[in-house]
């Protein structure tokens, strides 16, 4: 008997197991129609704007290859996201409605082809027709290359004071390659950035929330963190200044032995504030303790990490290390926040970063073995010259951090803000111009050392053959340039005229110049 009980209690699971998995699947796709554009001539499309009424006012949930839309109200437009490998490519535009009712479609747009398709142009929108038998309306579809983050905040004139937003961002599942989605969450946001804030087109922070508390995701498959900073781009005519830059460093950073990774990553969007475009920003990570790797500040000590704001002398006289506040000018305390007491922080890395800085004639192969990574040092070095880091080349625009206070771990320096790079200097509208002289500029490369001084020339041999080519160099503006050609152009008419295919080209034409120069330079050592 007792058998026979479990017996039925088992079907009953089956049957209810199968009805909820016949019911889910009745929802996720009975409902989903597929509409195959059909092709309209101009007397056909007249005689449905004669003959139905233009009141079809309903928000299609439309899918391509079953990926969801963006949908942004505002430009009646529905955005679906492919990579820019298609860009002249023909689409067989079959499109998903979700309704239970059955419509049509068709392309207005003279690039359609009825026996090809839909020619994939990711400069224009596709204007398509969805109608019934009673009804019509007009659409437009834009194809984009590019992930898309809407803000949605109460007050659009934001400011250096956090306010909650909601942020969605469109574009690929870095966990599932062929999967488009939308990823939301709350948000604080607030502009942010030294002379950059007095641009028009503003910088911005996030700080990504979850019930009022820290969410830290994974966005666009960068690492996971609740920060986020928007580039604005604004003053980098090319707009890839920093991307390369950042890219060069990540790649120096695979192609050698170091354990403390300070490799940073960044994607390309466009950015929508309530839906109103504001033009083509950099996603990228935000430096901090977590990811440089720090040890979290507890019993045990604690990392420490500085940041260099400004060309300015150390506010403090030798070693007399009791400074009380965060910041003496022109460094500042990126980690801990908030101690009572910065002491034993400053007096734990500025011993160490002085000499560095501020007495240049007295750097020695003891001091720096002593004090710092020696591989991210000279990498470091490397870098500012290669790409001729006129911002950085002093204590400006560099974070220095060490793992522990109370350990004897060694600086490790990271790079920030690359955009006065590959021939810029301050001047012009934007706060840079092209600077001839700097390709010859070389910038502390040798000590009196020669055991360093051979690190360093073995060094620029293994990253002359493995990072420091055009080869390398040119499939990455290449690539560059076929994600942003597009949102560039549309961002230069928004805010300041330039023509990125120009800029990169100029960019190109100074690395080859530069690596001659380079070349030549570590050669003769």
């Amino acid at each position: 008997m007792f058998f026979d009980k479990r017996i039925k209690l088992f079907l009953v699971i089956i049957l209810i197991l199968a009805f909820s998995i016949i019911s889910w699947y009745s929802i996720n796709t009975t409902n989903y129609r597929t509409a195959k554009e059909v092709f309209l001539s101009k007397e056909e499309l007249k005689e449905i704007e004669e003959n139905l009424e233009n009141n079809l006012d309903y928000v299609f949930e439309l899918r391509i290859d079953s990926n969801k839309a963006y949908i942004n109200f505002k430009e009646n437009r529905y955005y679906f996201y492919m990579t820019e490998d298609n860009a002249g490519k023909y689409l067989d535009l079959d499109i998903d409605f979700c309704s239970k009712e059955s419509y049509k479609f068709a392309v207005l747009n003279e690039s359609y082809d009825k026996d090809k398709g839909m020619l994939i142009d990711f400069s224009k929108p596709i204007e398509v027709i969805i109608y019934n038998n009673q009804s019509y309306c007009k659409k437009e579809i834009q194809l984009t290359c590019l992930p898309i983050l809407n803000i949605t905040v109460g007050n659009s004139n934001i400011d250096r004071t956090e306010q909650p937003s909601i942020i969605e961002l469109y574009g690929i599942n870095h966990d599932n390659k062929n999967y488009i989605d939308i990823l939301s969450t709350e948000a604080l946001i607030r502009t942010r950035g030294g002379t950059s804030s007095h641009y028009p087109k503003q910088q911005y922070r996030l700080k990504l929330r979850y019930d009022g508390k820290a969410n830290n995701l994974s966005l666009l498959g960068m690492d996971a963190d609740e920060d986020w900073i928007l580039d604005a781009l604004y003053a980098d005519y090319s707009k890839i200044r920093n991307k390369l830059s950042f890219e060069i460093w990540n790649d120096m950073y695979d192609c050698s032995e170091k354990k403390e990774s300070t490799k940073q990553h960044a994607r390309y969007v466009d950015v929508y504030i309530n839906q109103e475009y504001v033009g083509l920003y950099m996603l990228k990570e935000f430096i901090d303790w977590k990811k440089l790797g720090l040890d979290k500040n507890n019993e045990n000590g604690s990392g420490v990490l500085i940041k260099g704001m400004a060309y300015a002398t150390v506010g403090w006289d030798g070693y007399e290390l009791t400074k009380h506040t965060g910041m003496v000018f022109p460094f500042y305390v990126k980690y801990p926040k908030e101690q009572e007491n910065y002491s034993k922080y400053w007096e734990a890395i500025m011993p160490k970063i002085h000499t560095n800085f501020y007495d240049k004639k007295n750097i020695t192969e003891e001091y720096l073995l002593e004090n710092f990574e020696i591989e991210n040092y000279i990498d470091y070095k490397l870098l500012m010259n290669f790409i001729c880091a006129n911002d950085n080349f002093g204590v400006k625009n560099v974070y220095a951090s060490i793992k522990n206070l109370n350990e004897d771990t060694k600086v490790v320096l990271t790079p920030w803000d690359l955009d006065m790079t590959y021939g810029y200097s301050w001047g012009g509208k934007t706060g840079l111009y092209e600077n001839s002289d700097n390709l010859k500029k070389i910038d502390n490369m040798w000590i009196d050392s020669d055991y360093i001084n051979n690190l360093i020339k073995e060094r620029y041999k293994e990253l002359r053959e493995k990072v420091y080519n055009m080869d390398n160099i040119n499939k990455k503006i290449d690539s560059y340039y076929r994600q942003i050609q597009y949102s560039a152009k549309r961002d230069s008419d928004k805010w300041l005229e330039t023509d990125v295919k120009v800029e990169t080209d100029k960019i190109r034409s100074w690395l080859e110049e530069r690596i001659k120069i380079l070349d030549k330079y570590f050669g003769e050592k």
